[in-house]
């Protein structure tokens, strides 16, 4: 995956920790993006959003027809401080403490897979490309 690859796309948490993903709220999936200011991400999981830097490192083909390379995500993160349903919280925490574990990702077709210590640790799906910002 290049850079470009990643900028100004909107991808929808599938699975997180081998666990499907919890919708927000009824059509409200949970998202991160990847934005073009100062490699910067932006996440709602659960009930808070989260944000912090990113680095993408040279990309490769990884021989089942799509491509992989080193992220990372952080150090340096920031999240908003709400309270909401329990299970929408949990899921906050997990992202917070599987985040700074991310080493690399994989993409296939529309499919991008976060990894670390090459073990899937979130799976996403493209969902929309944002407005310009």
């Amino acid at each position: 995956m290049s850079h470009a690859d990643l900028v100004g796309t909107t991808w929808r948490l599938r699975t997180l920790d081998g666990q499907a993903a919890r919708d927000l709220s009824p059509g409200v999936h949970p998202t991160i993006s990847f934005l073009p200011q100062e490699n910067r991400f932006a996440a709602r999981v659960g009930v808070n959003w989260m944000s912090g830097t990113y680095a993408v490192g040279a990309s490769k083909a990884d021989g089942a027809g799509g491509r992989s390379g080193t992220l990372t995500i952080g150090p340096n993160l920031m999240s908003t401080r709400m309270a909401g349903p329990p299970e929408l919280m949990a899921q906050d925490d997990l992202f917070g403490r599987i985040v700074p574990t991310i080493t690399s990702y994989r993409l296939r077709g529309q499919t991008l897979e976060l990894l670390a210590a090459d073990r899937p640790v979130a799976t996403l799906s493209k969902a929309v490309k944002p407005a310009d910002e």
